[in-house]
């Protein structure tokens, strides 16, 4: 048997959690970015 019943599944709030903690700092730099760029545009 390859899946275990026992085995916790992984509730998919926690998988949202984990995935934005880790794009966090992407979007923060993307953001950052696009402010920049207006800034040089304007």
């Amino acid at each position: 048997m390859l899946h275990d019943p026992e085995e916790p599944e992984i509730a998919p709030e926690v998988t949202e959690i984990v995935f934005a903690a880790k794009s966090d700092v992407p979007v923060r730099v993307t953001i950052w970015l696009s402010s920049v760029s207006i800034e040089i545009c304007t």
